[in-house]
């Protein structure tokens, strides 16, 4: 979460003096909440419903085939060449400017690939061991096609590389090692690594593809960056970057700046976010290893539907929030937020959970919805922050669980769970003392229902699965602490929770004592300003 979303407030007057509200998109501990939201229960209207799964994949976006009107690029400093006579090379500067499938070998120490055809061509670079840095530009620049592929050659490693800060002019914007204002489609067996010293890894100011092929992306700024939409169904990727890893926002249209992902083996380490989007992110499948970044996943709209998912982040694992956000003014400007500065949450974001399995490191929220949430399958795991100033789940319009498991551990001072909307056994429970020491819950006949090795400390943990049913008893351990539970409602709390599975409705004078402790280090303000350059290097 952004730290412009960050409340604190100091009210004094005369007779009072209260305590400092500080929340990450929540209402202060114990606070009341705004607008009663929750009293009724909810359906989501998923972006997915609407997404072209059909045609967001082309078959040649796919079969990186090429075989028809194939022309040879031959790079060399001084010296490059092209059998196409409409291929102009200038100053070690190859521009292509009609349609074909090129085959470009060689090397350029300081030079570029140019595309700039006609708006009905679409092009086919194939990078067959290929090398260039530019010093001042993108390695690949497209100005204008139809649509262009980049295709990675069968057992081929390329390295596309800008060295320097970008020269920016009044037409050219170029800020990536490849740089595209048309679509843009990567695919392919090879190998491409991708390094920019200055700006971002590859920017595309329209549809982003990519199918196949490895990818080793180190940039300074965002490693993957597109306007309209990121849409993966192959390949390894591993980036490293200042800002975000994937990066895809449009202010202009709100049913684009979307990111869906399948079949993919993504490691991001991020000193921003892993994976970002204006709009939606749908994730269908695919091996997620997230070891660093502030927040993991943030949309306004999050769907996980499979995958292997690892997150560990420094401030929330999983975030749906708007971006319509004035840093000025977030009272006014921002309609999460009512006169009193508190949360009444967004009935445009949600997070929606159907399967999967989930591993969230966070020391920020773990999971948290300036909406809604919803579990209806997977396997999720959430290990929070060791203090109460941020909770495992977070919400501020209403959560529910239908189905799947999950054990989220944290502190009890932000703590939420599902509610009683839920249709499968839920618990929230405290314990008397923090732990670090392994998690179990049993049934009254001793057979074991979850296990955990937990490896943060905690005093709170969100339990649910199908094995947990009304009506039966249930014992809770967490190290030496033992609490024993007979659910008599779907939805169970020691807390003390109001029917939206929040904090209770009282005064900010009864925020808990632990709420903020004095000595915790964690400091939940946006990475700082990186120097240029500077990037994981």
């Amino acid at each position: 979460m952004n730290s412009f979303l960050k409340c604190v407030s100091i009210i004094c007057c005369a007779a009072l003096l209260s305590l400092c509200v500080y929340g990450c998109r929540k209402t202060a501990p114990d606070s009341p909440r705004a607008a009663n939201n929750n009293d009724k229960d909810f359906e989501l209207s998923l972006a997915s419903s609407s997404f072209d799964y059909e045609n967001a994949f082309t078959d040649r976006d796919v079969s990186a085939k090429y075989d028809e009107n194939i022309y040879n690029i031959n790079l060399e400093d001084d010296n490059s060449s092209c059998d196409n006579s409409k291929t102009v090379i200038s100053n070690n500067v190859v521009t292509i400017t009609n349609t074909g499938t090129y085959i470009i070998k060689g090397k350029l120490s300081d030079g570029q690939i140019i595309v700039d055809a006609d708006a009905t061509d679409k092009i086919q670079l194939v990078l067959d061991n290929v090398s260039i840095s530019n010093s001042s530009s993108s390695a690949i620049k497209i100005i204008q096609a139809k649509k262009v592929f980049v295709t990675l050659a069968e057992k081929s490693s390329n390295v596309l590389a800008s060295s320097g800060e970008f020269v920016k002019t009044e037409s050219d914007k170029a800020d990536g090692a490849i740089y595209s204002k048309e679509k843009l489609t990567l695919n392919g067996s090879g190998k491409l690594t991708v390094d920019s010293a200055y700006g971002h890894g590859i920017v595309c100011n329209d549809d982003l593809i990519i199918t196949d092929g490895e990818y080793i992306i180190e940039a300074e700024k965002h490693a993957v960056k597109a306007e309209d939409s990121i849409c993966i169904s192959g390949g390894a990727l591993d980036l490293k970057c200042v800002k975000d890893a994937l990066h895809c926002d449009n202010d202009e249209d709100t049913a684009k700046g979307n990111i869906y992902i399948k079949n993919v083996q993504l490691n991001i380490n991020a000193e921003d976010d892993a994976i970002h989007s204006s709009g939606f992110i749908i994730i269908d499948d695919g091996n997620i290893n997230i070891p660093a970044c502030y927040e993991g996943i943030e949309a306004q709209k999050i769907e996980i539907n499979g995958g292997e998912i690892s997150i560990k982040s420094s401030d929330d694992g999983i975030n749906a929030s708007s971006s319509a956000v004035d840093e000025n003014n977030q009272t006014e400007q921002n309609p999460q937020f009512n006169k009193g500065g508190f949360i009444e949450g967004d009935e445009s974001c949600y997070i929606n959970i159907t399967g999967g399995n989930i591993v969230i490191d966070a020391n920020g929220d773990g999971i948290d919805s300036n909406g809604y949430l919803l579990q209806s399958g997977g396997d999720i795991i959430v290990y929070g922050p060791e203090n109460s100033g941020n909770s495992a789940l977070d919400y501020d319009l209403q959560a529910k669980i239908t189905g799947g498991t999950i054990t989220a551990f944290g502190y009890s001072g932000m703590a939420q769970g599902y509610n009683s909307y839920s249709t499968q056994g839920t618990m929230l429970v405290s314990f008397d003392s923090e732990t670090s020491e392994s998690f179990a819950l049993t049934d009254s006949n001793n057979i074991t229902i979850m296990e955990r090795d937990v490896k943060k400390k905690y005093n709170s943990v969100v339990i649910s699965s199908p094995d947990i049913t009304v009506g039966n008893t249930y014992i809770v351990k967490a190290g030496n602490q033992t609490k024993t539970i007979e659910l008599t409602d779907i939805s169970y709390s020691d807390r003390g929770m109001n029917d939206d599975g929040g904090r209770k409705n009282e005064p900010p004078g009864n925020m808990p004592s632990d709420a903020f402790d004095k000595n915790d280090k964690q400091d939940f303000r946006e990475p700082p300003e990186k120097e240029s350059g500077a990037a994981l290097r």
